[in-house]
């Protein structure tokens, strides 16, 4: 006779199997003064009106934030935070590329380019 398979409890959350990551965002909001801030959050519609009311990064005080114009899903807050380290160090014709919807292929190699 063969042995029973004992699965685990679905309520064993002590087990980083049982417990999926998070998924994150990196985003992008325009300020009233056409600049782009980017970041991260596990529910960037929440983070912008953060931003919006004032409370929030320091980005916003000289320039209100006016618009949520990008979100990208990520797998974890790792990939969301090298994500947005990466988009930090575009241009900003490549994050308006990424606004746009266009391919960031071309907006990238033009940006590596000059």
């Amino acid at each position: 006779m063969p042995d029973p398979v004992i699965d685990p409890a679905p309520d064993d959350v002590s087990s980083p199997a049982a417990k999926p990551d998070k998924v994150w965002f990196v985003y992008l909001v325009r300020a009233a003064n056409g600049a782009l801030y980017c970041g991260i959050s596990d529910d960037p519609q929440r983070r912008f009106k953060q931003h919006r009311s004032g409370k929030g990064a320091r980005f916003f005080f000289s320039s209100p934030a006016v618009a949520l114009v990008y979100t990208e899903v990520c797998t974890g807050k790792g990939e969301a935070l090298r994500r947005e380290r990466a988009i930090k160090r575009l241009g900003k014709p490549a994050k308006e590329t990424l606004v746009s919807g266009s391919s960031l292929i071309g907006a990238v190699d033009s940006e590596l380019s000059r």
